[in-house]
């Protein structure tokens, strides 16, 4: 008979699907497999070599108690990955409710991933863009490093496809428009984002799209000895070819992972699955992207244009600046808008004449 797995198991295993430490795949093997088998899903997935001794432990305390901080009221978690927990709090000299992001312990122990908290965290408090979600100070109470970061009221792009779904044509121009800005943002001072995708967009309600997590960027004042050498790090459901490869990247592997994001966001699905992530970034290195899952949903003609020209493996076919593809999604967009007016002239009746009732037969 086999044994029943804990919840928090669970949650583990889904929260390593969800930001691309496992495939879909893999965690279905262990749900299957584990019990049966009598081992405990940590047991299953190091033994299959799927994750390093430990590593298991280092996620599973995502669910931890939050950390108590001199100043802040915290009011409830707003997020985790597998660096750092988001807390939304309150800032108890202004009032203000704000995002409190708290590295974990096992980051603080790694030099490498304790430098990229870091990094982000400088990096964060010297941008100002409103496309790009804004910090105010890296800080550090006890054992906790922490930046206090704006709260944003909404979801991310994977939220919604993880419920099942799909954004309409005109919603994901919008949203792949305003991340473009942020990038054309970011290719201004020299820094490559690294890892565009839908958990790294936030849909805020009031309309505006955020650009999240800029622990793997390349480039700008902030950046330290701990960036180079990182060129694959990444979600690779969403690397550009030259990333996976391990070359040097620019501005364009931002406009491939924007590509992809947006397939993903119209299709529901990903471009490219396999059984590990090695295998998800050769896909990505030696097979294209198809067109069809895009054509399949009637979407216009040019939506499967700007995904085959953003997502090119050859980067000289791509999109070159962020600020090129800018231009053509605006056009794209007006033409939506004149559309939409064009429709509403059309369907009001001329003075003086009545609408006339159709009949179906």
């Amino acid at each position: 008979m086999s044994a029943r797995l804990p919840e928090k198991d669970i949650k583990t295993l889904a929260l390593l699907v969800y930001k691309g430490r496992l495939a879909k795949e893999q965690a279905g093997a262990a749900l299957e497999e584990a019990p049966r088998k009598g081992l405990s899903l940590e047991t299953y997935l190091v033994r299959k070599g799927w994750l390093e001794p430990g590593e298991w432990e280092a996620w599973k305390r995502a669910g931890g108690e939050p950390p108590r901080l001199r100043g802040y009221e915290i009011l409830a978690r707003a997020g985790e990955g597998g660096s750092a927990v988001v807390y939304k709090a309150r800032d108890l000299s202004s009032g203000k409710v704000v995002a409190l992001k708290a590295a974990r312990e096992e980051v603080l122990r790694e030099e490498a991933a304790r430098e990229r908290f870091l990094r982000e965290g400088r990096l964060l408090c010297e941008l100002r863009h409103p496309g790009i979600v804004r910090a105010w100070k890296l800080a550090r109470q006890g054992d906790v490093i922490y930046l206090v970061m704006e709260y944003i009221d909404g979801e991310t792009a994977q939220d919604r496809i993880l419920r099942g779904e799909r954004f309409s044509e005109e919603e994901a121009l919008e949203v792949v428009l305003r991340a473009a800005r942020a990038l054309e943002y970011l290719a201004s001072r020299g820094i490559v984002h690294r890892d565009v995708k839908p958990g790294n967009l936030m849909l805020a309600r009031d309309g505006s799209v955020k650009l999240l997590d800029l622990g793997l960027a390349a480039g700008g004042e902030a950046e330290v000895e701990g960036s180079r050498g990182e060129a694959t790090s990444g979600t690779a459901y969403y690397m550009a070819p030259e990333q996976a490869r391990g070359d040097a990247v620019d501005q364009r592997a931002d406009i491939y992972s924007l590509g992809v994001s947006f397939f993903h966001m119209v299709t529901g699905e990903l471009p490219f699955e396999g059984a590990d992530r090695r295998e998800v970034m050769r896909a990505h290195m030696e097979r294209r992207l198809s067109s069809a899952a895009v054509k399949e949903r009637s979407f216009s003609p040019l939506l499967a244009y700007f995904i085959q020209k953003m997502t090119a493996k050859d980067v000289d076919v791509r999109y070159q600046e962020p600020g090129e593809l800018i231009r053509d999604l605006e056009e794209k967009l007006r033409g939506f808008k004149e559309i939409r007016e064009q429709g509403r002239v059309s369907r009001k009746p001329a003075k003086g004449r009545k609408r006339r009732k159709r009949r179906f037969r």
